[in-house]
Parts: C-alpha cells; structure tokens; sequence
C-alpha cells in the first residue's frame, strides 16, 4: 500500500481549515442576519451558497443597496406667495360598473398559479373547469422555472402553457415561501412573473391575492412568518395592482381571526389548511368574484 505523500495530506488540510473558516464567515458573519442557512454545518455553507439561486440573489441585492451613495437633499426652490386656486366646477365621481352575481362557470377561464396552498385547493375544492398551474415550494423565484401539470394539460413550464392557451383571469397566489427575503428583491422578482404574464396573456385580467396568514405558533416559529412582516408584503403586492388589468384581493379579511392570524381550527401546521378549509376559502374567492365587476 502506498504512502499518501505528505504534501498532499497538508494540502487536504489546509484546505478543509479554509473551508471551515469561509463556511464560519458565511454563516455567522453574512448570512445569520438574512437568515440563510441557520442549521447548516459550516462545511457545506459555501456548497450551499453556490447552489441556492435565491440565496445568492438576495447577498447580490443586498450589497447593491450597501454600495449606493447615500441620498442627497433635494434642492429647495425659492417659496412664492401663496397664489388662488383656479376654480373648478364640481364634477361628478364616475360611476362603478354594479357588482355581477358570480356562478362557478365564470371560472372556466381561469388560471390559479400558486405554491402548496393551491395545490390543496386544486385537489380538494376546484372551482368550475378552472387550471391549476401549482407545485409545493414554487416561490416568485422559481415560478418560471417550475414544471407542472394538471388534469387539462400536461407538465409543463408557466411559459409554454402562457403561450400554448388562453386565459380571460389569472389568480396569482404566491409569497409565503418567500417572505424570509428582502421585500425590494421579492417585489423585483413578483414584477418579472407579472411581465411574462401580461406578455403572453395580454387580454387577460390579472388578479393578485395576499398572502395568507399563519397561524400565531407559526408566526412565533420565525421572524418572517411573523404577520407583522406578511402584512408589509401584503401590502407592497397591493401596491403591484392597477385597479384595470391588475386587481388584488386580501383574503386575510376572510380568513384572519380577530388578532390576524389563521385560526388554529383551520389549519394542522399553522400554514395550509384541512380539506374543508380548502373547500371554503374557494368558496369565499368565489363570493368575493363579483367585486371585481369582471365579465
């Protein structure tokens, strides 16, 4: 049996200390305030780093906001005397189309894309012959690179099944697995999937709903799960719709018991829902459908 040389067996290491000195950085240093990574062992830290898209995009955002140049004041014109008004005649408001009684049948042009909760939601209560484009842990991140199938068409991309058919409303229910990222990088990446959707489906209404809340253990599980932190997600999403193409809808209204969390009645793990809770909450996107005053 040959001798390993020594050289070699100092090479090995030297390299495994500075893999574990890089992999201690990573996750103590750079990581554990984003929260990536937390259980991992400092070993496999850089293999991770280098295999998560998601994590690398976030470290990218975040040292480009680091590396901006702080804001300058805005220069202060000379005040004027205060001059009148003009007058305006009073106009009156414009009139809101009535709100339409909505059948299961007006689902027949939808398309729902969404993580686990819709496909619970697609196995346990669909709505008329709506599709169901959805996969456990599909994030705004990896949505367009997803592949899934449903009764109608087979696996596929989000891209090729925007193009192979048409649609007349898109529910997009995502955000709960990424709620742990930066808001800027997760609004960045929720307006690429809108402008591939808006692309292939220009005739389309888009309709955006929130994220729907946890249950108060899930939200104590992590920060992120926190509804503190959903309910500013929430909110910049809302800020996403047009009030025309783009509608949004808070099911959080619903289904949000009196402190703002999922009642623990309707949910196993704080986050999806039984099989009736699945079947209501599809009730309730059904009632709340002729509010969006949509043909």
């Amino acid at each position: 049996m040959k001798k390993i040389p020594l050289t070699l067996v100092c090479m090995i290491v030297i390299s495994s200390v500075l893999v574990a000195c890089l992999g201690a950085y990573l996750k103590y240093e750079v990581l554990k305030p984003l929260d990536i990574f937390p259980e991992e062992n400092i070993m496999s830290v850089p293999f991770k780093l280098l295999a998560d898209h998601g994590a690398m995009y976030t470290l990218r955002a975040v040292a480009q906001e680091e590396l901006l140049p702080p804001p300058t004041e805005p220069l202060v014109p000379p005040t004027q005397a205060p001059t009148e008004p003009p007058t305006v005649p009073p106009t009156e408001p414009p009139t809101e189309p009535p709100v339409i009684e909505v059948e299961e049948s007006w689902f027949d042009d939808v398309l729902f894309i969404g993580d686990s909760r819709t496909v619970g939601m697609r196995d346990y209560a669909r709505l008329g012959n709506a599709e169901y484009f959805c996969s456990v842990g599909m994030t705004l991140f990896n949505a367009e690179n997803t592949w899934a199938g449903d009764k109608n068409f087979q696996s596929t991309t989000l891209e090729n099944l925007l193009t192979e058919r048409s649609y007349g409303k898109i529910y997009i229910i995502l955000g709960i697995n990424d709620c742990g990222y930066p808001h800027d990088t997760l609004i960045d990446s929720y307006e690429d999937l809108l402008k591939l959707v808006r692309e292939k489906q220009p005739d389309s209404v888009i309709i955006l709903q929130s994220i729907m809340a946890v249950s108060k253990s899930k939200a104590r599980s992590a920060w992120y799960f926190g509804m503190d932190n959903i309910n500013a997600i929430n909110e910049r999403i809302a800020a996403l719709a047009d009030g025309g193409m783009i509608r949004y809808v808070d099911v959080n209204e619903w289904i949000a018991n009196e402190d703002g969390y999922l009642p623990n009645d309707m949910t196993g793990d704080g986050c999806h829902l039984f099989a009736d809770g699945y079947q209501a909450w599809a009730q309730w996107i059904l009632d709340s459908a002729g509010d969006l005053r949509i043909p």
